[in-house]
């Protein structure tokens, strides 16, 4: 099983996997790594809920996830690897 990891070192590893991964690789590697541990742990997916709930103030915890993958978004786009479209820019 894996260890739990950090949302910054699951971006961080996914970010580092080197210049031969795309960055739709990395981003799909990156939503794997929360699936699995969203799947296989009892504590990730209570967090999870806790993180979703409309009533618990947790903007900032949000606001992190969404500029983290927007960076990914822009730089795929710059690169010319993901369509600059209104439809690519909603995936973060």
């Amino acid at each position: 099983m894996e260890r739990n990891r950090t949302f910054d070192e699951i971006i961080r590893e996914a970010l580092a996997a080197g210049p031969r991964t795309t960055l739709g690789e990395k981003l799909s590697a990156i939503f794997t790594s929360l699936a699995r541990q969203i799947a296989e742990n009892i504590k990730v997916r209570a967090g999870m809920k806790l993180t979703l709930e409309p009533t618990i103030d947790n903007g900032a915890a949000f606001a992190r996830w969404v500029e983290a993958i927007n960076d990914i978004i822009e730089t795929a786009i710059t690169d010319g690897e993901f369509t600059d479209t209104p439809t690519t820019h909603r995936l973060a």
